[in-house]
C-alpha cells in the first residue's frame, strides 16, 4: 500500500513538470536588435543648442532637469524631470500617430517630509 502510494505522487510529481516557457518579448521590442541604430563612440563632437533636442537616429536617450529651490519661508525642496524617448525602430521619424517612438516623462518634488512624483 505504501509503495502504491509513492509511485503515484512519484507520477504526479512527473507529470506536473514542464519544459522551461519561452522568453517573453522584451517590453515595446527594446529586445530586439539595435544594429540599425546609431552607436555612441567617442570623440563624437556636440554642438549647441542643436544637440539639446533628439537624436533620431539613436534608440535611446533622455533629458534631465534638476533643481534645488527654497520658498519664501525658507524650506527647500528638491525638484526632478526626465524625458526619456525609446525608438522603436531604426528609420525616418514619422510625424504624428504614425511615429514609432515612445515618450515617458517623469518629474518629482520632494521637501524634507514629503515626496510628489508623477509619470506618464
Amino acid at each position: 500500500m505504501k509503495i502504491n502510494a509513492w509511485c503515484w505522487a512519484a507520477v504526479l510529481l512527473l507529470t506536473a513538470c514542464d519544459k522551461a516557457p519561452a522568453p517573453q518579448e522584451s517590453f515595446a521590442g527594446l529586445g530586439s536588435e539595435a544594429a540599425d541604430f546609431a552607436q555612441v563612440v567617442p570623440g563624437k563632437v556636440f554642438s549647441f543648442p542643436e544637440d539639446h533636442g533628439p537624436h533620431p537616429g539613436f534608440r535611446i536617450e533622455w533629458w534631465y532637469v534638476t533643481a534645488n529651490l527654497k520658498d519664501a519661508q525658507g524650506h527647500v525642496f528638491g525638484v526632478q524631470w526626465t524625458l526619456f524617448r525609446n525608438a522603436l525602430k531604426a528609420g525616418p521619424v514619422h510625424a504624428g500617430w504614425r511615429d514609432s517612438t515612445i515618450w515617458l516623462g517623469h518629474a518629482a518634488v520632494t521637501s524634507a517630509t514629503r515626496h510628489y512624483a508623477a509619470e506618464r
